[in-house]
């Protein structure tokens, strides 16, 4: 899926991007493309990775794992 953001204002570090539903989300504005500034329309693309997804349930079992032995 992919959606078009605005970036509504970067301030202190953070840029706060809004959806086309008008939902705002804070984002840290050197994770954004270089040159960006307020007002820049972005695409942005979704989609699920499976192998991140097994790889974050390994890590939250062996937290699991190492917290019920304390």
């Amino acid at each position: 899926m992919k959606i078009t953001v605005i970036v509504d204002r970067i301030e202190d570090g953070v840029a706060m991007l809004q959806f086309p539903d008008g939902m705002t989300a804070p984002w840290p504005a050197e994770k954004l493309p270089q040159g960006t500034r307020e007002g820049d329309c972005l695409n942005v693309s979704l989609e699920r990775s499976s192998g991140i997804k097994k790889s974050r349930r390994e890590q939250i079992k062996k937290l699991r794992r190492d917290a019920s032995h304390k």
